[in-house]
């Protein structure tokens, strides 16, 4: 089955709109979820429990719509973790493969940092 992407503009405006519907996951690890991150997202790292850590935070609704992320086209976190929800049976998965700097470069802002 092919991945299903989402641009950075269909991204901005699903965030903008403010209605949720939608989990935005940024796959990095803490530190670098931190240090920036976008505007909704929440931190998973990608790792051998991915799956389990992201059904603990959101719960198991397999139709739920889920939209991946990293650093850049270059990266592999979001498309591993994609991989991995379909793989269990989760039917709305999006990957946003142009990550950190896609969002950059688009000149849209990041989400603030504690």
């Amino acid at each position: 089955m092919e991945d299903k992407i989402i641009s950075t503009e269909e991204l901005k405006k699903k965030i903008d709109a403010g209605t949720g519907g939608y989990f935005l996951i940024d796959t990095h690890g803490a530190e670098k979820y931190q240090m920036k991150h976008l505007p909704t997202a929440i931190n998973i790292a990608e790792d051998e429990n991915f799956v389990q850590k992201l059904e603990a935070a959101i719960g198991i609704d397999k139709n739920a719509e889920i939209i991946t992320y990293c650093g850049s086209p270059t990266c592999k976190r979001h498309i591993r973790a994609a991989a991995m929800l379909r793989e269990v049976g989760y039917t709305n998965v999006l990957r946003y493969s142009d990550g950190l700097a896609g969002w950059l470069t688009a000149g849209f802002a990041f989400a603030p940092t504690e």
